[in-house]
């Protein structure tokens, strides 16, 4: 797991160096394995902008675009179709060291080249390798990545003992932190408007499995637009090590590392019979997950399912067939507790690792599904908009009694 310092601010105020706050978390079990100082490559990358942009004289795919870096003028070669007059871009000038490779002065059928404009994949930020990135015409020429995007942080890559679930969450780290410093944890005040409509006229769910699935709780946001989240949102993101997907998929994995609490979002238009069901799956039967491979299920898997086939497996990964993508309007919203020992079987058998099953598998709290999906509305209906339907649908045949501890 992947501990920010500066996300972690937002929960405990301290005033640290990185170095001392290694040694707190040390000091409060926390065993740190690893410190990077992110945003060290980014520091080397200024938003330059295009102002001149030709055809390569001897390669059709390629243009030689000039370049102004904020202190001189720079002739480039590039072979991405977005490098337009006016765009700012990155650029790596030469002499600008990645991990794998450093830039030079390179020669290009027959032109020189003074640098690279790079994408998000080239950076490191994104998988987006369509072109080079582009940045607002508001950002300063001249002006180093890493600031630009805040992304100078210092990540801390810790090992959580399996006893441990609750340091699975930054607040859960906070809050040790905050009880050995004796500082205030400051939690998040969540709050956010329900529209008219009531989600039992849309949806209902049905638990067949009430051993394996300890709580089950829906809810449906209509109206939504699908696109690329905000920045502040990357910025963490990038921090925690997981890759941009979109604003929806990515405030669910950013409220799965800020509570500890996996969550999953459906589209809502793809879900058969508007129906779903938590069952076994049978024998035979297939589902073509997230990552693009499809697997054959027995009894033994525990599936979420509509009502004509399975559309994710428990606790583990979700299914291409009911995936959000940029032509969704509606979405499910799935907060959840799965047995353990079910989804560590399920995942060891396909050998799908995700970090949703990694926290499951170390046991989750029933009573934690409901504020991790309290948090995901409010920070979808903040960043992304939409309208959230009234109530929240809730499977919870066994609730968890609360322990009352005297010390």
């Amino acid at each position: 797991m992947n501990i920010s310092y500066q996300w972690l601010k937002n929960y405990i105020k301290f005033d640290f160096t990185p170095e001392e706050l290694q040694d707190k978390l040390t000091f409060a079990g926390i065993e740190v394995e690893h410190v990077t100082k992110l945003g060290e490559e980014l520091k080397q990358i200024k938003i330059a902008k295009i102002i001149e942009r030709k055809k390569h004289p001897n390669a059709d795919k390629l243009s030689i675009c000039k370049v102004d870096d904020g202190t001189d003028i720079k002739q480039v070669v590039c072979g991405a179709p977005n490098c337009d007059t006016g765009k700012l871009v990155a650029y790596a000038p030469v002499g600008t060291k990645f991990t794998e490779f450093t830039i030079k002065k390179a020669k290009l059928r027959g032109v020189v080249s003074f640098g690279m404009l790079c994408s998000e994949k080239e950076l490191g930020i994104s998988d987006d390798h369509k072109g080079i990135m582009e940045l607002p015409n508001k950002a300063e020429i001249g002006l180093d990545l890493a600031t630009y995007l805040n992304f100078n942080d210092v990540v801390y890559e810790v090992e959580i003992t399996p006893n441990r679930p609750d340091l699975l969450g930054l607040i859960g780290v906070a809050r040790d932190l905050s009880a050995l410093l004796n500082t205030k944890l400051d939690l998040p005040k969540i709050s956010y408007k329900e529209g008219e409509k009531e989600i039992n006229d849309f949806l209902t769910i049905e638990n067949k499995n009430t051993g394996k699935c300890l709580r089950y709780t829906a809810r449906i946001i209509n109206n939504i637009e699908v696109k690329e989240s905000p920045d502040w949102i990357k910025r963490y993101l990038k921090a925690s090590g997981i890759n941009f997907i979109n604003n929806i998929v990515d405030i669910t994995n950013f409220v799965l590392m800020e509570t500890g609490h996996p969550l999953h979002a459906f589209d809502y238009d793809k879900i058969v019979g508007k129906k779903i069901i938590i069952r076994n799956a049978k024998k035979g039967e297939k589902l073509l997950a997230l990552n693009d491979k499809e697997y054959i299920l027995d009894e033994n898997d525990l599936v979420i399912a509509d009502a004509e086939k399975p559309i994710a497996l428990a606790g583990v990964i979700g299914g291409k067939n009911s995936c959000v993508d940029e032509n969704t309007k509606n979405i499910v919203i799935e907060s959840a507790n799965f047995l353990y020992s079910t989804v560590r079987k399920t995942s060891r058998k396909l050998k799908i690792f995700t970090d949703a099953g990694y926290n499951f598998e170390r046991g989750m709290s029933s009573e934690q599904a409901k504020i991790a999906s309290d948090r995901t509305v409010q920070l979808i209906l903040e960043n992304v908009g939409g309208t959230l339907l009234k109530n929240m649908l809730d499977s919870y045949p066994m609730k968890e009694e609360k322990a009352i501890i005297k010390i």
